[in-house]
C-alpha cells in the first residue's frame, strides 16, 4: 500500500498517476482559503493546480478551517505532506486518477487563531475564497440581510477578536489590515449562493459598520467582492470511495475525493491580477454572473429536481 508523501510521488509516477509536475518546496501562498471541504479539493484547488502546473501562478494556497471536519482528517492531511487523491468519474463510466498538491499551508483556527489572523491581515495575502455553504455566512435569505440574532453574530459583536463566524473572522482580520499595511484585498464566495459576492458584501458592510465603523470607508474602498458560480458534483467521500482507492490503486488516502470529470467556474470580470489568471485554466470570466446562475437553477437543479420526484 502506498501512503500519499513528497517521498513516495515517485512511485506513484511509475504507475502511471499524475502527480505535481511543479516545485512543491519553499511555497508562500499569496491565495488563503476558508472552508477544506470536499467541494473545494474537487473544484477550486483543481483550477489551481491547473494554475501551477502551466507555472501560472507557482505559491499553493493556504487552507484555513474555522471549523474542521475531524482530528483524524487533519492529522491525515498533514502525514501527506498536504497532498490528497481526485478521481474524476466521465458518464461512461471512465475514472481518472490525479494526485493534487496545491496546498501550501492549513491552519486550524480554533488551535491556531493568531495565525488565521495574521495570515488573513498579511500585505502577502492578495485573495481570500471562501466555501463555508450557504448557513456559514450567517445571512438573513428573507430580508436579505445579515442575521444579528444569529448566536454566532451576536457573540462576534460584543467580543474582541474571540469570534466565531466567518464574517466576524474576516471583518476582524480587514480591521487589523487597514491598521497595518493597508493593502488591498479581495474576498471570493465560491458557495453554491445566488449573488454571493454582493450577499458577502452586504454582511461584512453591516458587521463593520456596527463593530469598527471607523475602517467602512477604507474596506469600501480597497475590498472587492466579486461574485461567482461553481458547479462540481461531488458526492461526500465515504469508506466505500477510500476502500476502492486501497483496492483499485494501492493508494491509502482518507482526504481524496470522487467527482465528474465536468466543472465550471463562472468569476465577475474585475481588472485584478488574481481574478484575471483564472481565465488560463478555462473559467469564464463575465460582467454580470446571474444569467449563469439562472440556466444552472432553471438546468441543473430543475432536472435534479425533476428526478428526485
Amino acid at each position: 500500500m502506498i501512503d500519499l508523501s513528497n517521498k513516495n510521488l515517485a512511485a506513484l509516477q511509475s504507475k502511471g498517476i499524475k502527480t505535481p509536475s511543479y516545485n512543491r518546496k519553499n511555497l508562500h501562498p499569496s491565495l488563503v482559503h476558508i472552508g477544506l471541504g470536499a467541494f473545494h479539493r474537487a473544484h477550486n484547488l483543481s483550477y489551481i493546480e491547473d494554475l501551477m502546473s502551466d507555472g501560472i501562478y507557482t505559491q499553493g494556497v493556504h487552507e484555513i478551517d474555522l471549523i474542521p471536519t475531524s482530528a483524524e482528517f487533519m492529522q491525515a492531511l498533514v502525514n501527506q505532506d498536504y497532498l490528497f487523491s481526485v478521481l474524476k468519474k466521465n458518464p461512461f463510466g471512465i475514472e481518472e486518477l490525479e494526485i493534487h498538491g496545491a496546498i501550501a499551508d492549513y491552519t486550524n483556527y480554533t488551535i491556531e487563531p493568531d495565525k488565521v489572523f495574521a495570515t488573513l491581515s498579511s500585505e502577502q495575502t492578495t485573495l481570500v475564497t471562501l466555501t463555508v455553504t450557504e448557513k456559514g455566512y450567517c445571512y438573513d435569505s428573507e430580508n436579505h440581510k445579515l442575521d444579528l440574532a444569529h448566536p454566532f453574530i451576536v457573540n462576534d459583536l460584543k467580543v474582541g477578536d474571540k469570534v466565531k463566524s466567518v464574517v466576524g473572522v474576516l471583518s476582524e482580520s480587514l480591521r487589523m489590515r487597514s491598521e497595518t499595511n493597508k493593502s488591498p484585498l479581495t474576498i471570493l464566495s465560491l458557495d453554491n449562493v445566488p449573488e454571493n459576492g454582493d450577499m458577502l458584501r452586504g454582511c461584512i458592510y453591516e458587521f463593520i459598520s456596527i463593530k469598527y465603523p471607523q475602517i467602512l470607508d477604507w474596506v469600501k474602498e480597497h475590498v472587492t467582492f466579486p461574485n461567482s458560480m461553481v458547479d462540481r458534483i461531488t458526492p461526500a467521500t465515504t469508506k466505500k470511495d477510500i476502500d476502492l482507492l486501497a483496492r483499485e490503486y494501492n493508494i491509502h488516502d482518507i482526504c481524496g475525493v470522487h467527482c465528474e470529470d465536468f466543472k465550471t467556474l463562472i468569476i465577475q470580470n474585475v481588472d485584478i491580477p488574481e481574478i484575471q489568471m483564472f481565465k488560463h485554466v478555462k473559467a469564464l470570466l463575465v460582467d454580470n454572473v446571474t444569467p449563469y446562475e439562472l440556466m444552472k437553477i432553471r438546468l441543473l437543479n430543475g432536472a435534479h429536481s425533476a428526478l428526485d420526484f
